[in-house]
């Protein structure tokens, strides 16, 4: 007759060979039974606390399916590593009780269980596409311009339910081209740009209530910080440099790049930042670097542990219009830029900073998108693709273009963009990259309208469940869509 721990062997080899569902078995002596409370599910690079009750604390936690998932032994905290089924041992102090919990780790795919098909519509009759935007500590908000006001529509992530949808701008923002941010602070910091004009740009506040609500109670609470004719910046985007500062970055005229820092009331950092020599088109507080490119997409902007900032653009060499990155000292001094070049038309989409300081620059070729990843030396990471580059577009498409990126929990890249198919009409598309440079997943069949305008403009990864959020717009309507990483 098999013991007590032999019959927790068999029961894990049973799960094996033949696959158990989210939850988990027990063997006990008669006397005690350990109850676990866990995920059913857990994405790729996400973490979960296993919490036990019942027989004698305190528990130990084992994995027995190292390869998909790792547990802290003492803690109970599950890391999910990849694709399968993880089984999770928890065993009371005497190891006289245990319990086997299984966890699905989920292949890449839509996530069917996010509004029915993993496809959320929220009817806007939109002109631009919206982008999303990271807001701790529960949710995310969705923005973009309607017809003549900017509208924002916060998701929280525990049940997928609209909390609010309100105008927060009556009429002077273009935000097919600008930004938005979560401060560290807690409010929303936006910039954008008045294209009809092209004759100033805006920069704004807008206050976020605390307690883990979101909440957008009207254009009152939305703050123009700075109005300024005389920066006609276009495509601009925004990054907190620090705790009383911030860095807003732009194209000028097409063909300069500009990087302005502001402290926190909107007020131009004079006499700081920039050097004035260098700034034909600018006051003090600016940095001007020339491209001689036809620059009509937005920069990234990235600050560097060393306190540097990296920021991604396209440049012209040679004639050819290509992807490069730019460097400045933390006081906004330029240094040398690093030229990125493969077919010597390619235009800087994106750019996304890793933990390891590596910069992944995302851009396209007309019908490729084409990722470079650089070392933090500014060098190219070799490991990464061939020779440090990946170019890429589905089977069966005609073309690919990237309009932004995110990494998921463990380091893979997603891009999101606009698929052309052989045979059919434009859709939204979406790529998944491994570290070293290996396509992990696409999906060529997502096509939330049906209609001929569709497209993937922005893409977040929850840092609460590790699953990706995707918006676009069906040419109607936005969509948001919920992938397992």
């Amino acid at each position: 007759m098999l013991d007590f721990h032999n019959k927790i062997l068999v029961q894990a080899l049973l799960c094996g060979l033949l696959g158990c569902s989210g939850g988990s078995v027990t063997f006990n002596s008669p006397d005690a039974v350990i109850t676990v409370v866990a995920p059913t599910e857990l994405a790729r690079g996400a973490r979960s606390t296993l919490v036990a009750s019942g027989s004698r604390g305190p528990y130990r936690f084992k994995s027995l399916t190292t390869g998909f998932a790792t547990v802290d032994s003492s803690t109970g905290v599950v890391t999910a590593l990849s694709a399968g089924p993880a089984q999770i041992q928890v065993t009371d102090w005497a190891d006289d009780n245990a319990t086997i919990v299984n966890i699905q780790i989920p292949v890449p795919e839509r996530d069917l269980a996010f509004d029915g098909d993993g496809i959320l519509m929220l009817p806007t009759a939109p002109s631009t596409s919206p982008v999303l935007v990271n807001l701790s500590p529960n949710g995310f908000a969705a923005y973009g311009l309607v017809p003549s006001r900017l509208l924002s529509a916060q998701i929280v992530q525990s049940d997928n339910t609209v909390i609010a949808a309100a105008s927060i701008d009556p009429s002077n923002f273009d935000s097919e081209t600008g930004n938005i941010i979560q401060h560290s602070e807690g409010y929303l910091l936006a910039v954008d740009a008045n294209r009809g004009a092209r004759s100033k740009w805006i920069l704004s506040q807008r206050s976020i209530t605390s307690g883990g609500v979101i909440a957008f109670p009207g254009p009152a609470d939305f703050k123009v910080l700075r109005e300024d004719p005389a920066l006609s910046y276009d495509y601009p985007t925004l990054i907190e440099q620090s705790q009383s500062a911030f860095l807003v970055a732009g194209i000028v005229d097409t063909t300069h790049l500009q990087l302005a820092r502001f402290l926190n009331d909107g007020t131009l950092d004079v006499g700081n930042f920039g050097d004035d020599a260098s700034l034909p088109l600018g006051p003090d507080g600016l940095a001007d670097v020339f491209l001689d490119a036809s620059v009509t997409t937005k920069p990234g902007i990235h600050i560097l542990s060393k306190g540097e900032i990296a920021v991604s653009t396209t440049c012209k060499t040679a004639g050819n219009d290509d992807m490069c990155i730019l460097r400045f000292t933390s006081a906004g001094v330029p240094l040398l830029p690093t030229v990125l070049t493969r077919l010597g038309a390619e235009i800087a989409k994106t750019s996304v900073l890793d933990a390891s300081e590596r910069l992944y620059v995302v851009g396209d070729s007309g019908t490729d998108v084409v990722i470079n990843r650089l070392l933090p030396t500014g060098n190219r990471d070799t490991t990464f693709g061939v020779n440090g580059e990946v170019v890429f577009k589905p089977t069966g498409s005609t073309s690919f273009s990237a309009a932004h990126a995110a990494l998921t929990l463990d380091g893979r890249l997603v891009v999101v963009g606009k698929l052309l198919p052989s045979a059919g009409s434009e859709r939204p598309g979406i790529a998944i990259f491994s570290e070293d440079g290996s396509l992990a997943y696409t999906e060529t069949g997502f096509d939330p309208g049906g209609g001929n305008s569709d497209l993937a403009s922005s893409v977040v990864v929850s840092q609460e469940d590790g699953r990706i959020y995707v918006a676009g717009t069906d040419g109607t309507n936005w969509f948001i869509a919920r992938f397992w990483p």
